[in-house]
């Protein structure tokens, strides 16, 4: 038989430091799932020359966070370049992502924020801080982020997991603890965190009890009486009193207030005959930033996994799209020229013999016209093939053709 591996020790020496047995490790299983996206990471970048990236816009005078008036004191009391939720860059770094840092400043406007998310359509991932100064339409934002590039969960339609929700089930699960048949009672109902987890919850077959601001202290203490498990997201000091929760139960602070003298204070205070605890900052908290670097990564993959599906079909990528010439006036992608005819009759000729080449060739452009009164008709052609999404050689052909039969003319 093997003997048993002694417990972590968080890089401190035994005789400093023993981590209670029943403790929730979040930063043990942040390093495992660091350590896992960043190979993947590596592999990504050696098979497409470019690293996963992810820009991180933030509305404020700090970044990471800047809306709230301790960013910069959190970020130099709570901040591990290796694995920080307030140095992202430097996170990434250390793992082979490539993470640009785009702050606003606190009076940007709706208008600015889209900018800067249309700016970063070409990283992997998109990761707009929250919360959102006052003033800017949050739902605006958060909607102009494609769903392929939500990394946080909070794009509308995606099917991501809010990080958060994503790292209490991650630090549930590989600690053992199923929630299927269990009465589970979460504290807080926020968009991001409480209502989210919930609703998970509740798909793995838990009995879920939320409690809110309007639960009164007598009704909170029943239920924290009778629950297996308790995952407090308030972000409210001692809120969950453990002296009141029944012999065994499994429970995780999520939220945490802070206090420029104290630091960090937990949602969970007192003592208690609790099965598995994690308190926080240390336990979800470490968890949150794999998490993200993870999305990352995973959305990394699928834009690999998409560009060989559409090389296979025949769609050029960006670096023979770039060497193929083009005649004058074509230019992006579908392929487009606009070309200006002087009068319907011409409008109609020309369109005729597009027509003619398109049925030779069984292979048809989108065709835009506008017309432009005294100054006759503009006819926008546009090629790509439809049936693979994009362009390909013979869009390319197809285009030479045309140009072909328009100098016979």
């Amino acid at each position: 038989s093997h003997p048993t591996p002694p417990p972590p020790s968080f890089g401190l020496a035994p005789t400093f430091y023993q981590p209670p047995p029943n403790l929730l490790k979040g930063s043990e299983l942040s390093r495992t799932l660091l350590s896992s996206t960043s190979k993947l990471a590596k592999e990504i970048s050696s098979l497409t020359s470019k690293e996963p990236s992810l820009t991180v816009i933030t509305v404020g005078d700090h970044p990471e966070g800047g809306t709230l008036p301790t960013a910069s004191l959190r970020r130099r009391m709570y901040s591990s370049r290796d694995n920080s939720w307030y140095d992202k860059v430097s996170t990434g770094k250390k793992h082979g992502i490539d993470v640009t840092s785009t702050v606003l400043p606190v009076d940007a406007s709706t208008s600015d924020v889209l900018r800067a998310i249309e700016d970063a359509k070409d990283s992997d991932g998109i990761q707009l801080m929250w919360p959102l100064p006052e003033g800017i339409d949050s739902h605006a934002c958060f909607s102009a982020i494609q769903v392929e590039k939500d990394v946080d969960g909070l794009v509308p339609g995606s099917e991501t997991t809010p990080i958060t929700v994503d790292a209490v089930l991650i630090l549930l699960e590989k600690n053992g603890v199923k929630v299927e048949g269990k009465n589970v009672l979460v504290l807080g109902r926020s968009k991001i965190v409480g209502k989210p987890l919930s609703e998970k919850l509740l798909e793995m077959g838990a009995t879920v009890t939320v409690a809110s601001a309007e639960t009164t202290e007598k009704t909170l203490e029943g239920h924290l009486k009778v629950a297996d498990v308790v995952v407090s997201c308030v972000g409210l000091t001692g809120v969950v009193d453990l002296s009141l929760v029944k012999e065994g139960c499994t429970v995780v602070g999520v939220g945490k207030t802070f206090d420029e003298d104290k630091g960090y204070e937990s949602d969970l205070t007192g003592e208690g005959k609790v099965g598995l605890y994690s308190s926080s900052p240390g336990g979800v908290g470490p968890m949150s930033v794999a998490v993200l670097m993870r999305n990352v990564v995973d959305k990394a993959w699928k834009r690999v996994e998409r560009q060989e599906e559409r090389k296979s079909k025949g769609v050029l990528t960006d670096a023979e799209f770039a060497s193929k010439p083009l005649p004058p006036g074509w230019s992006g992608r579908p392929l487009k020229k606009t070309f200006r005819l002087p009068s319907h009759p011409a409008t109609l000729s020309f369109l005729s013999a597009v027509t003619d080449l398109s049925e030779k060739i069984d292979h048809h452009p989108d065709v835009d016209i506008i017309h432009k009164c005294t100054e006759g008709v503009e006819v926008v052609l546009k090629y790509e093939t439809y049936t693979v999404g994009g362009v390909t050689s013979k869009d390319f052909e197809a285009v030479e053709m045309l140009e072909e039969v328009m100098a016979e003319r």
